[in-house]
């Protein structure tokens, strides 16, 4: 009896390891991965790491969120708050009275961080605003006896305007028309428009704001607000430095952990502002944004991966469509090989002896 065994089918079974083990492009995606993570661990290790020299930051007079007081010490609501967060992030400040302003010192590199900058177009040009912790809406204020329906009105009128420099750059934007009167504080505006001097004068209005200010005993007293005049405001850096940078972040950020656990309202209650309500609020909204922009985030991260995944099937199942060859169905036997005898069979009767033919 001659039996032979056909031989196995000449074929190679491809699974997932082995594809991607020859495909060398994957190596190389390990390797950026790897770095990836290891910059990452990089980033979140020094992103809380002050500075290590003394900052300057400039200041100037005006009140009420910085100024000089009677010694000629920096004083003011924004200069305890920064002077605050800046003790406890370790980060080392020196305080420069700086009269030019904030564009000309931190452009001119004379100091590295200013105290509260408003976030403009023309501004982010050539200086750094971290994100915001407050906002400022500008707005007209007149006797309640002038006809004053709206900013064209302004028109051929005398202005009274503090002397900062947004106030300055929004009287002479908005109401070029105007004869423009500069003011040093505040209070003196109100005042000015109160015994006539100005008819009309320009506020910008916010938490730091003390709410007794716009108190006027001459005259009763209406306001409008300024169309488009409405801005942010954060912890102003000079461009070119990096360590600026970080640290106009850094103190935003523990800004926002004064409102959480109260000290805000400490500093409230010394000025007669109202900080920590507003702050908390921009900073729980500005964390929502975090989150939504980290689920959106998250979620194309799962989809790139679930369609790579698709892809990578897509591709095994090809490859391993070409490199099987076709089995006829003669040979399909549940997965048994195909045994052929060549030649007679023999017979056997019961007894186990071979039968004759």
């Amino acid at each position: 009896m001659n039996r032979e065994k056909l031989p196995a089918p000449a074929y190679t079974r491809v699974t997932s390891t082995t594809w991607l083990m020859t495909h060398r492009r994957f190596p190389l995606l390990a390797s950026v991965a790897a770095a990836a993570s290891i910059s990452l661990g990089v980033y979140i290790l020094t992103s809380n790491a002050a500075p290590g020299r003394t900052l300057k930051i400039g200041f100037r007079d005006v009140p009420p969120d910085h100024f000089r007081d009677d010694y000629g010490h920096p004083s003011g609501p924004a200069v305890e708050v920064i002077t605050e967060a800046a003790r406890r992030k370790n980060i080392r400040l020196q305080w420069v009275y700086s009269p030019q302003g904030p564009e000309k010192a931190l452009f001119g590199g004379e100091v590295d961080l200013w105290p509260l900058l408003g976030d403009t177009a023309g501004r982010r040009r050539t200086l750094y605003v971290s994100s915001p912790w407050i906002k400022m809406t500008f707005i007209l204020v007149f006797p309640k006896s002038l006809p004053l329906k709206g900013p064209e009105d302004v028109a051929g009128k005398r202005l009274a305007v503090p002397n900062g420099s947004l106030d300055l750059q929004v009287a002479n934007q908005s109401f070029g028309h105007a004869t423009i009167v500069t003011k040093p504080r505040p209070g003196d505006v109100i005042e000015t428009v109160g015994t006539g001097a100005a008819q009309v004068g320009l506020l910008a209005r916010s938490t730091l704001s003390e709410s007794r200010v716009s108190e006027c005993p001459q005259v009763r007293l209406q306001s409008l607000p300024v169309p488009g005049a409405t801005f942010w405001f954060g912890v102003g850096a000079n461009k070119q430095k990096r360590d600026a940078r970080h640290a106009a972040d850094m103190l935003r950020d523990e800004i926002g952990r004064m409102a959480d656990d109260g000290t805000l309202a400490g500093i409230d209650f010394r000025w007669h502002t109202s900080l920590g309500t507003e702050v908390s609020t921009i900073f729980q909204y500005g964390l929502v944004h975090y989150y939504v922009r980290a689920l959106l985030a998250a979620f194309a991260v799962l989809l790139s991966a679930l369609l790579a995944t698709l892809w990578l099937t897509r591709r095994l199942r090809s490859t391993q469509r070409q490199r099987d060859p076709p089995v006829s169905s003669g040979q399909r036997c549940r997965g048994a090989p195909l045994w052929v005898f060549a030649g007679t069979i023999p017979v056997y009767d019961n007894r186990g002896y071979p039968a004759l033919a």
